[in-house]
């Protein structure tokens, strides 16, 4: 699963290329829209027999959450150029689904070994084997989804972050 706008940062016609190595069976199921959908939509009929794009576009978050639940996603992919601390991968992590990203911007802040795996730019062809691996991986594992949930509650649960920004708050001299 992919989950961002569709423009060159994203890198997602990249991520067709990568994705026209891998000879296993699998759904990808792409959120997002963006200046670049026409030429992205164009190249995905590049892709194999063996990859199936759903390209649901722009969807409403309650919407897509549901959506993601409902598909059993096993990975969410992100190869972008350049990210901050992205959201998609919070709330991936948030329904216990590992993250094979870049590792740019905060990202390394959010994906650890246990739970993820993180690629050099110029390394990114190596997303081919792990994806056609993934099922034999640890990755896939019931432990790791556990794990990818707890990552999220100690670190991104609103709840949780409220709390210690709260008591930060409280604790100023």
């Amino acid at each position: 699963m992919t989950i961002s706008r569709i423009d060159a940062n994203k890198q997602l016609n990249l991520l067709i290329e990568i994705l026209q190595r891998v000879t296993i069976g699998i759904t990808w199921i792409h959120f997002g829209d963006g200046p670049m959908r026409a030429e992205f939509l164009k190249k995905s009929l590049l892709l194999p027999y063996n990859i199936t794009l759903n390209y649901m576009g722009q969807t409403h978050h309650n919407l897509m959450m549901e959506k993601i639940k409902e598909s059993n996603v096993d990975l969410l992919i992100n190869i972008s150029k350049h990210e901050g601390l992205p959201v998609s991968m919070m709330e991936a992590l948030s329904l216990g689904i590992p993250v094979f990203a870049t590792d740019v911007g905060g990202v390394r802040e959010i994906v650890n070994s246990d739970i993820g795996i993180l690629y050099k730019q110029n390394e990114i062809f190596n997303l081919a084997n792990d994806i056609e691996n993934f099922k034999s991986s640890k990755f896939y594992k019931k432990n790791t989804r556990t794990k990818c949930r707890k990552v999220w509650k100690n670190n991104f649960e609103s709840n949780v972050n409220y709390r210690i920004f709260a008591d930060k708050l409280m604790n100023i001299k």
